[in-house]
């Protein structure tokens, strides 16, 4: 949020939607012998992000340095509780041994046919 003072973001958090809200304003003033000039310029912006829960307030942070405005969002406990980390196996392929994936491979080698070979590389894209 470049050029815009911490006195005027505002961060707004209802139910599961985190507002951001910034409004900017600058002038100059510019005198001269021949002339005086004087511009002023005006502006907000407002950004809603749904939140993929509700977030307790009291667990919400807002820090501004520098023009970044960072907000740090804890998730409740119900909602960890939920996450469960798969484990991935290795696929090992009909000829009974580990398949070797691209980046496996030494340089200008291929253990696979062409056709199961193109497979191999797209699916690792």
């Amino acid at each position: 949020m470049p050029g815009i003072n911490e006195k005027d973001a505002e961060v707004i958090l209802a139910d599961d939607m985190l507002t951001i809200r910034g409004e900017k304003k600058a002038e100059h003033e510019q005198k001269d012998r021949d002339y005086h000039l004087m511009e002023r310029s005006h502006g907000t912006f407002s950004r809603s992000l749904p939140l993929p829960f509700a977030a307790d307030p009291s667990q919400v942070k807002a820090a501004f340095k520098n023009g970044v405005l960072t907000v740090t969002i804890q998730k409740p406990k119900e909602v960890l509780e939920k996450q469960h980390r798969i484990e991935v196996q290795t696929d090992t392929g009909a000829a009974g041994g580990p398949r070797v994936s691209r980046a496996d491979r030494p340089a200008g080698t291929s253990s696979a046919s062409p056709a199961e070979h193109k497979v191999t590389e797209t699916a690792a894209e």
